[in-house]
Parts: structure tokens; C-alpha cells; sequence
């Protein structure tokens, strides 16, 4: 007999998750916020952070968990250089270094946060290219010669004006995309990823844990402009004056820019409430931290606690709400 398939496919690792414990250990446990809901609970790192089946894959000459186990080997390389990672308080070296920024990289790519903003790139491609198809009857009836030539298909049945009418109705169809789809833009995130984290220099910040630490999140990284950046568009991993932020335990964050950075330092409690306020700015859903309470700058600029985020999520759903209604 084979081995048992994965199916609860951990999108944090455990050992990661772990670092932000009390103790720093998988056996112990940490918080879990639901800040949609206020709901929170304790619970072990193997408990939380996972989707069944989500790094399934459908290849004829694959089981469908390969992926999840290739990169539980991944995580195997990456485990043993972050733990000396948190025992130097040092950036890794040579090979080291590699298997670090990696590590950093997948933690960007590897979440369900990236397949949201994947769904909704895709999704306006696909519309732009529906507009473009059905902008004139000659346009789609070239089109549907042109498959037809290809495809050796069916002589179609659907008139231009039947099949504009269904595509211009969103509420008749959904698109969707397959796991294998997903993956492969993952993998291809990762090709353009890794090079520029490559290219950063890295520090790390110490949060003094006798008053304040770091959280982390179901999509801890997070990338925004420094003091001087701004633009037009967003920031981009590629651009300069932005700084990348990876809480690495509940005592050490990680932070990276293009340009000089500061060594390594402890940073005070309104510096620990503004880094957490960057981990949680990309988070989908959760919150996780060693503490049933703990400390973010709210848009004002204030030191806030879990009960006030409840509050801000609260009154953002409402806002969202109104403007869809």
C-alpha cells in the first residue's frame, strides 16, 4: 500500500508558525484572530494556517499531493536556517542566504491571498479580451472560423447576438481556474521573485518583548513605499524607495530594501506597533500571535489593540457594503 495522501496542505509552515508561540515550539500554541468575525481561539500550529487539498495537482504521472510534498522539502532546507537565524540574530550567508530568500519569497507566492489577486487579474484579462471578441458580429464570426479551422469543431449554432447577451450577463457564468493553473503562476512568481529579493539588502528588527512583539498573518509579507517612496501605482518588488517586511517570530522582523538599511536593532513599541500594522495591512482573514492581545497603528497613526481592529474591520465591511448597494 502507499502512503496516506496529504490533504490538509499547510500554506504557513509549521516550524514558522511555531516562532510564534510563547515557547517558539510546535507543540505549543499561539492565537488565532479572525478579525471578519472577532472570533479567537488558541490553538497548535499544525491546527491553523491550512486549506484541504490546496496544493493538489492533476498530472497523469503525479500523485495529487507531489506539490505539497516537494515543498515540505523545501521546507526542510529552510527549517534548520531560520531557527540559526533567531538563535544569531544574523542575516545568513553563501548558500544559506539562497535557501533564505527562498524561503521569503515562497511565503509571498505560496498564500491564498496571491490566488486572490491572481483571480482578479485573470478575470479582467478575460473581460477586456470578451469586450474586444464581441465588439463587432465580424470580429466573433473571424474568430469562431478561425477555432473551427483549428479545431475541426462543430459547425457553431449560437448566434453573435445570443452568446453577447450571456457574456455581458456576469451573473450567468462564473470563470474559474484550475489548481494546476495556480501553481504554475505560482512558480512562475517565484522565477521573477527571487532574483529581486536577491538584490536587497536585508536587516532585522528586535521587538523588546516586555511590552510589545510581532504578529504574523495568513499573508504575513508585505510590501509598501519607505518615507520617501511614492508613486503613481502601487509599489512593486522591482522598485525602488519600497521596503519588504516578514515577521520571522514573535521577537524578530525581517526587513529589506534596494537602498542602505540600518543595522540591526532593538526598535521601540510604536516601531513594533507599526511593523504589525504592515503584517496585518495583507492579511485575508487571521491574525496569529503568542498572546491573546497585542498592539498595531491604526490609520491614525495610534497604538491600538485587537478589540479596535475587530472595530476597524467592522466598520471597513460596512463602508464596503454601502458602496456595492
Amino acid at each position: 500500500m502507499g502512503n496516506k495522501l496529504a490533504r490538509n496542505h499547510h500554506f504557513l509552515p509549521q516550524f514558522y508558525l511555531a516562532g510564534f508561540t510563547n515557547q517558539g515550539s510546535k507543540n505549543n500554541q499561539l492565537w488565532a484572530l479572525d478579525h471578519q468575525t472577532g472570533r479567537q481561539w488558541e490553538a497548535k500550529p499544525r491546527n491553523v494556517a491550512f486549506k484541504k487539498d490546496f496544493y493538489n495537482i492533476d498530472l497523469p504521472a503525479n500523485e495529487t499531493d507531489d506539490f505539497e510534498k516537494a515543498l515540505a522539502e523545501i521546507e526542510n532546507l529552510a527549517a534548520p536556517v531560520i531557527k540559526r537565524v533567531l538563535e544569531t540574530k544574523q542575516i545568513p550567508a553563501d548558500q544559506d542566504y539562497e535557501i533564505f530568500i527562498c524561503f521569503v519569497a515562497l511565503l509571498a507566492c505560496r498564500v491564498p491571498a496571491r490566488r486572490e489577486v491572481f483571480d482578479g487579474m485573470m478575470k479582467e484579462v478575460v473581460s477586456i479580451w470578451s469586450q474586444l471578441l464581441f465588439q463587432t458580429p465580424e470580429r466573433y464570426e473571424a474568430y469562431i472560423k478561425e477555432v473551427q479551422e483549428n479545431t475541426k469543431g462543430e459547425k457553431r449554432v449560437t448566434s453573435y447576438e445570443d452568446m453577447k447577451a450571456f457574456v455581458d450577463d456576469e451573473s450567468r457564468y462564473k470563470i474559474n481556474f484550475s489548481n494546476n493553473t495556480y501553481l504554475q503562476n505560482m512558480i512562475t512568481q517565484l522565477d521573477v521573485l527571487i532574483p529581486l529579493l536577491l538584490k536587497r539588502n536585508w536587516t532585522l528588527l528586535f521587538a523588546d518583548t516586555r511590552n510589545s512583539y510581532f504578529v504574523c498573518s495568513d499573508s504575513p509579507l508585505n510590501l509598501h513605499w519607505t518615507p520617501e517612496g511614492k508613486g503613481i501605482w502601487g509599489p512593486g518588488f522591482g522598485v525602488s524607495n519600497t521596503e519588504v517586511t516578514l515577521p520571522l517570530s514573535k521577537d524578530i522582523m525581517l526587513l529589506g530594501r534596494f537602498e542602505e538599511v540600518m543595522p540591526a536593532q532593538y526598535i521601540s513599541r510604536e516601531d513594533t506597533a507599526l511593523m504589525n500594522s504592515f503584517t496585518i495591512d495583507d492579511s485575508e482573514k487571521y491574525v496569529y500571535s503568542k498572546d491573546n492581545n497585542f498592539i498595531w497603528r491604526n490609520p491614525s497613526g495610534l497604538i491600538a489593540d485587537k478589540k479596535d481592529l475587530i472595530e476597524f474591520f467592522r466598520l471597513l465591511k460596512q463602508e464596503e457594503e454601502r458602496e456595492k448597494s
